[in-house]
């Protein structure tokens, strides 16, 4: 996922880059490689630019504000890349962030990179408050036959 614009450039160049290559590959195939190795690396090359192409587009839509809500199927594993995605749609730097969680733009960068595993509940409460996120959904329970029981306390049963 793209987070920032220096990630956003880096990735546009490494498309251009893998762009090229593919071109180039294309026009002067290495003929003392079996056709099967040719095609391999043509479809990776490929595969990655698709993935690239896809971060850029999400990047670009989120930064345009043409995304007003975003799914989290998982909250505890989906909720921090809705926070830098809720950044980057409400049109906001690392910076600015940093600015109105009265922190710094380092701490940002830190949290965004680690995936918030650090901060707090009240923190990541916080952080999707000032970026105007609200979070609703529900929660599902395994049923009694699949959850584990609990642990036995020490010395229970024993008299």
């Amino acid at each position: 996922m793209i987070e920032n614009e220096r990630q956003y450039a880096v990735t546009r160049k490494q498309l251009a880059m893998l762009a090229d290559s593919l071109a180039k590959m294309q026009e002067r195939p290495d003929l003392s490689l079996p056709d099967v190795i040719r095609q391999g690396d043509l479809n990776g090359i490929r595969f990655l630019m698709e993935d690239l192409e896809a971060e850029i587009a999400e990047y670009e839509k989120l930064r345009s504000g043409q995304v007003s809500s975003l799914r989290l199927p998982s909250l505890f594993e989906d909720l921090p890349s809705a926070l830098t995605r809720a950044r980057i749609a409400r049109g906001w730097t690392q910076r600015d962030l940093a600015n109105t969680l009265g922190t710094t733009e380092q701490q940002v960068q830190k949290d965004e990179q680690g995936g918030y595993a650090k901060a707090s509940l009240a923190r990541l409460r916080r952080v999707a408050n000032v970026l105007g996120m609200r979070l609703s959904g529900e929660a599902t329970l395994t049923t009694r036959e699949s959850a584990a029981p609990p642990p036995a306390a020490v010395g229970a049963g024993q008299r």
